[in-house]
């Protein structure tokens, strides 16, 4: 499949899904980082930051979330993706704080945000929840079964 040069997510979006994550990194790194205008495109942030987690380059993901964050106050997105990093290291507890909304609402995930946005910060707050109360092995297993391509046995972990 060919794409045009702005469909560079697209692109990205198709390798992730095949399971081509590093490919996918290599395009978005080498079509969307030079560009300082596109870091603010945060679909494209938002597939860097699945393929870095794949890539079991869970720091990076940080170190690169917590940078954008820092320079987008009520970035709902990036606050959601953050707490996906620390799920998949077993951080359960920065998990709910990337999850939980100040008075002020500083990090949007109440009002202001897409319904869908919300609902997804909703659902994964449950699913840390449940992870850390049924404890941590278990979610451990999951993980591995996933990482080994095994995703029915994955999906009842």
């Amino acid at each position: 499949m060919t794409y045009a040069r702005g469909e560079v997510g697209s692109r990205a979006a198709d390798l992730i899904l095949a399971g081509r994550h590093r490919e996918a990194l290599e395009v978005l790194e080498k079509e969307v980082l030079p560009s300082s205008e596109k870091q603010g495109d945060l679909r494209l942030v938002s597939l860097k930051m699945s393929c870095l987690t794949a890539l079991d380059r869970h720091d990076e993901a940080v170190a690169s979330l917590r940078e954008l964050l820092s320079g987008r106050r009520g970035w709902a997105a990036g606050w959601v993706a953050l707490a996906r990093v620390h799920l998949d290291l077993c951080e359960y507890e920065q998990a709910l704080r990337c999850l939980e909304d100040d008075a002020k609402g500083t990090k949007n995930l109440r009002r202001g945000c897409p319904r869908a946005l919300r609902d997804q910060a909703n659902d994964l707050r449950q699913c840390v929840v449940q992870v850390r109360d049924s404890g941590k092995t278990e979610h451990e297993r999951g993980n591995a079964a996933y990482g080994a391509g095994e995703f029915r046995r994955a999906a009842r972990h």
